[in-house]
């Protein structure tokens, strides 16, 4: 299971954004009706509780970089809503994967963001479609890997967490909130550059675990090392 914020990736990917529509510099007017429940993940509502105007460039990094449900349901918004983007995803060729409902929705109760879902094999695809950037501008692409690229105190501690400190990775983490002792979905995935320049892509899904949070991170960045550590022996052979 994974929840819509572990697809914010896809809101700015999707074939909708090249038709010319919209460019990066447009700006979009965030009305704290917008504003997703304080349940869920949102720096856009806490730094701006009376709304703001912002372009669809700083919306992207809120989203992609932060992880900002409203953010995401904006450029959901704009793309033409869930169905829309199911669509584009499924243009892509990507099967497994599923964009049902809004964060405004899926955050009001916590078992709503099953309907959002998809498989690591599914997510690791999207990665390839989009490393092998046949969908998007250089500009575009440019943008994309500097938000995905972003240092968090969460995201580090992922599948960059045991890794050799310059590695760099391009990778969308999503957490659930906990409930008790369970978390629904603790996730990472992305792409690793190898020593030699090559690319791996690693996702790891977490699916409603009892274990704490350093716990599932760890298990997350155990698995990472174990696949770098494992293509970097190949490599030096």
């Amino acid at each position: 299971m994974i929840d819509l914020h572990r697809l914010n990736i896809l809101l700015v990917t999707t074939p909708t954004g090249a038709e010319g529509k919209f460019n990066l510099e447009d700006t979009v007017w965030v009305s704290p009706s917008k504003f997703i429940p304080k349940t869920g993940r949102s720096p856009l509502r806490e730094n701006y509780p009376d709304g703001v105007t912002l372009t669809i460039n700083e919306l992207i990094k809120y989203n992609v970089a932060q992880s900002d449900g409203t953010a995401c349901d904006i450029l959901l918004e704009l793309m033409g809503g869930t169905q829309r983007v199911q669509q584009d995803l499924e243009a892509l060729g990507i099967k497994n994967m599923k964009i049902a409902t809004t964060e405004m929705i899926q955050v009001a109760n916590d078992t709503i963001q099953y309907q959002n879902w998809s498989t690591p094999k599914a997510m690791m695809d999207f990665f390839l479609a989009y490393h092998n950037d046949e969908y998007l501008t250089d500009a575009s692409k440019a943008v994309l890997d500097e938000y995905l690229s972003v240092s968090t105190p969460w995201g580090d501690k992922r599948i960059k967490g045991l890794l050799p400190r310059e590695t760099m990775v391009a990778h969308k983490t999503g957490s659930s909130g906990t409930y008790g002792e369970l978390t629904r979905a603790t996730n990472d995935s992305g792409i690793v550059i190898l020593p030699n320049g090559d690319h791996m892509i690693v996702s790891v899904f977490l699916s409603d675990a009892h274990h704490s949070q350093e716990e599932r991170n760890m298990i997350i960045a155990n698995v990472a090392k174990s696949a770098y550590d494992y293509w970097t022996r190949l490599l030096i052979k």
